[in-house]
């Protein structure tokens, strides 16, 4: 477990994670229609946070960036157990990405 996670209950790992997708996480649908929650970032370590608590992939593309990705049936899932916390616009977003 990375020691920045040591100690916290789950409800905390989980409002990290709200955290962090309200500021930077983009929930939509790939052209397939599957779901999806990304992010990107200059730094690795925030993206592989949010591996380590929820799963998904991440790559380094051409300018240097990560991006992260959580796609199907499991991004569908994170989105519904953080709807509730997320902004209005968030949550109107998420609506769109499941029920589009």
């Amino acid at each position: 477990m990375p020691k920045h996670f040591v100690g916290l209950t789950d409800r905390e790992k989980l409002l990290w994670v709200v955290g962090f997708l309200e500021g930077e996480g983009c929930f939509d649908r790939q052209t397939s229609g599957t779901p999806r929650i990304r992010a990107t970032q200059k730094q690795r370590q925030p993206l592989t946070r949010l591996r380590y608590l929820v799963g998904g992939a991440m790559h380094q593309d051409s300018r240097g960036h990560w991006n992260w990705s959580l796609n199907g049936i499991l991004a569908q899932g994170l989105m519904l157990a953080i709807r509730k916390h997320m902004s209005p616009w968030r949550a109107k977003q998420i609506g769109a990405a499941l029920y589009a």
